[in-house]
C-alpha cells in the first residue's frame, strides 16, 4: 500500500495495513546523510524515505531556521511588533531570545488581533482590518500552518 494510499483509508475512517508514520526532522546530518544533494523539497523526501517517514509537517532547511521564518510570519501576517522578539542561531538550533512578555499573563496581553477581511471602498478586492484576539489554541493551530502560509504567500523572483 502507497503513502497515499494508507492516507485516503485513513481519512475515510477505514483502517490501512499498517499505521503511518510522521514525525517533524529538523536535523542537518540526517537531511546531508539519507537526502543527498539537490532540490531542497527532493532531499527532504529522499530523507523521509529512507528513515521511514511517511510525513511530515516541515522542510527541513539547514541555511534558515524554522524559528525565525515564525517570527516573520508573526510579524508579517499578524502584525505583532518586529521591535519586541528576536531569534537567536547557534549551534544548529534557534530559540526566541527576546519577547514582549514574561510570564502567561504578558502573553495574554500580547496576544495580536486576527486579520478580518472586509470589503474595500470600491467594493473590489479587500482589505485586512484587526478584530478579536487569538487564543493561546489559535496559535498553536497557527504555528502549524505558518510554514505553508508563508512559503505560499512569498512572491518568486525571476
Amino acid at each position: 500500500m502507497t503513502n497515499y494510499e494508507r492516507f485516503v483509508k485513513t481519512i475515510n475512517w477505514e483502517l490501512p495495513d499498517r499505521i503511518m508514520t510522521y514525525d517533524l526532522v529538523d536535523h542537518a546530518a540526517l537531511l546531508k546523510r539519507y537526502g543527498g544533494e539537490g532540490d531542497l523539497l527532493e532531499r527532504n523526501a529522499r530523507m523521509c524515505k529512507q528513515i521511514g517517514l511517511d510525513a511530515t509537517r516541515y522542510i527541513h532547511d539547514p541555511e534558515h531556521h524554522w524559528m525565525g521564518d515564525k517570527i516573520k510570519d508573526w510579524i508579517r501576517f499578524l502584525g505583532v511588533d518586529p521591535g519586541e522578539w528576536e531569534v537567536a542561531e547557534k549551534g544548529g538550533t534557534a530559540w526566541i531570545s527576546k519577547r514582549p512578555f514574561r510570564d502567561l499573563e504578558g502573553l495574554e496581553k500580547n496576544m495580536p488581533s486576527m486579520p478580518k477581511k472586509v470589503r474595500s471602498k470600491s467594493g473590489t478586492g479587500r482589505q485586512s482590518r484587526k478584530s478579536k484576539k487569538f487564543t493561546t489554541r489559535s496559535m498553536w493551530s497557527l504555528s502549524a500552518a505558518s510554514k505553508a502560509l508563508s512559503r505560499m504567500h512569498t512572491p518568486t523572483r525571476t
